[in-house]
């Protein structure tokens, strides 16, 4: 080291390479976890970010930041984004989208009225009714306010049915079926309750499948009388005598009386049942 002339310099030549080297690994390094950042930062963006097309309401929500490797856009707080939402708003009031984004901006915020506000005005803007509906349920759902969810559910399921599906494939069949699980999830009072199971059977009137909800909900919470009623109601609507025995033996079921269930499959055995009555004797 002495014979080259200088002090102290290492194996890849005098000391200021080295630190030109270096400083060049760090450049290069810093850039990339700079790149990636950006990756990361996109790739953790909830979906109604990540989906919002180019444009003003899009603009809104990002500002450019000078980085090393250029100018990377940052999401913006919602105190921040509201404002010039609000001003778009003002221009387009019909525009639906900017209530949605407003309305999920509020929600970050924990702005809760404001942003129910926007999701019902996005619900009634809104060129799809029935998904706008949908979202608006979820924020209650979000907001564990099962009476308004059930409500909303229960607006979305009056959707147009689509001829060229069946009843259980349409968007107002989803609806109720959500309202089902609704129902069950939470302690909500039979007078809130059954009036849903109901209006499932005068929707789709025609369908077994609600009149079936229905009747079992019945059961389920003791309702024998009505339970009874509908019973006979379904008989005479779809001409069916094998499967209101089985509805009356469940009927004995849950009233306890396993004998008296039995006895009904007795008196009524035929030895060409479907399969179905045959396995639930």
């Amino acid at each position: 080291q002495q014979a080259d002339g200088g002090v102290g310099r290492g194996p890849g030549g005098p000391p200021h390479h080295q630190h030109r080297l270096f400083g060049g690994y760090m450049g290069f390094a810093l850039a990339a976890l700079l790149l990636s950042g950006a990756f990361l930062v996109r790739g953790e963006l909830d979906p109604w970010v990540q989906h919002t097309p180019a444009g003003s309401a899009i603009a809104a929500l990002f500002r450019g930041v000078p980085m090393p490797g250029g100018t990377v856009p940052i999401l913006l707080p919602p105190a921040e984004t509201r404002p010039v939402l609000t001003n778009l708003i003002s221009s387009a009031p019909r525009d639906a989208m900017l209530y949605r984004l407003r309305a999920q901006e509020a929600e970050v915020a924990l702005d809760f009225a404001a942003a129910e506000a926007d999701w019902k005005s996005y619900a009634q803007h809104a060129a799809d009714s029935y998904a706008a509906q949908i979202e608006l349920a979820d924020f209650y759902h979000r907001r564990i306010r099962p009476r308004e969810e059930l409500a909303t559910l229960s607006a979305a399921a009056a959707a147009k049915d689509d001829p060229l599906q069946p009843a259980t494939a349409q968007r107002g069949w989803h609806a109720f079926e959500r309202m089902a699980v609704v129902t069950e999830q939470e302690a909500l009072p039979e007078s809130v309750v059954e009036p849903a199971f109901r209006a499932w059977v005068a929707r789709f009137p025609k369908e077994p499948a609600a009149w079936r909800r229905l009747i079992e909900h019945l059961a389920a919470h003791q309702q024998f009388a009505a339970a009874e009623a509908e019973i006979a109601n379904y008989g005479r609507t779809f001409h069916d005598t094998f499967e209101p025995v089985r509805m009356r033996a469940a009927l004995e079921i849950h009233r306890g009386a396993a004998d008296a269930a039995l006895a009904l499959y007795d008196r009524a055995f035929q030895p060409l049942w479907p399969e179905e009555m045959r396995a639930s004797y």
